[in-house]
């Protein structure tokens, strides 16, 4: 062991050993650092609890102001007492019927000729232009959807 390459390897592996252990000892103190830095998080899963309480809480006011607010009206009609409050809620039911009636009527009566839709018909010899086509199709394509101009915004 007197030749001077391994006293090298030797003194090399003696760094490397001391070396790591240095490193280490550095990291530890680093990560010590920084926790003590960092706040604490003990104190906030109390508060985690006590938030979720709260959303709790208000996440069930807003459910129940909700249902007020759509609930439907579930409640019977009254009866009338008397016999005139009788005639003027038959008269009221007979006048919805009627109109109920009329609307659909209304809606469903027969069209006559002179008031149904008029159509063209195209007729099987097309003349076929392709320049006027296709302008009229840029055109159309520049009114409908956004400007050419505008689309790389």
């Amino acid at each position: 062991m007197n030749n001077p390459i391994g006293i090298l390897i030797i003194w090399l592996v003696f760094n490397l050993i001391i070396g790591n252990a240095n490193k280490k000892k550095k990291e530890a103190q680093r990560k010590a650092r920084e926790l003590q830095n960092r706040p604490s998080t003990g104190v906030d899963t109390a508060q985690r609890k006590q938030k979720t309480q709260e959303y709790r809480k208000t996440l069930e006011e807003f459910k129940r102001q909700l249902e007020k607010e759509f609930r439907v009206p579930t409640e019977e009609p009254k009866k009338p007492a008397t016999l005139r409050e009788q005639a003027i809620c038959d008269q009221a039911a007979e006048a919805e019927e009627e109109r109920k009636r009329l609307e659909y009527e209304e809606a469903f009566k027969p069209v006559s000729e002179s008031e149904a839709p008029k159509t063209e018909y195209i007729s099987p010899k097309l003349s076929f232009n392709p320049k006027e086509d296709i302008l009229k199709a840029i055109i159309y394509r520049e009114i409908l959807e956004k400007p050419k101009s505008l689309a790389r915004r």
